[in-house]
């Protein structure tokens, strides 16, 4: 499952309705947070075309 947002891509895994991982990938570069689990994350700074894994 793939989500878009201002030029950013999440990668969810699932199984038996709970998540499993996921990552963030960013197609310009660009800083993101996560929100889970009640918590944001600190500023993850990516560069073109890296990837961040993101643990449940």
């Amino acid at each position: 499952m793939v989500f878009e947002h201002a030029g950013g891509e999440v990668d969810v895994a699932w199984a038996d309705g709970k998540l499993t991982g996921a990552s963030i990938g960013s197609q310009k570069g660009g800083m993101f947070r996560v929100y889970s689990g009640g918590r944001l994350s600190p500023n993850i700074t990516l560069e073109s075309g890296q990837e961040h894994a993101v643990s449940p």
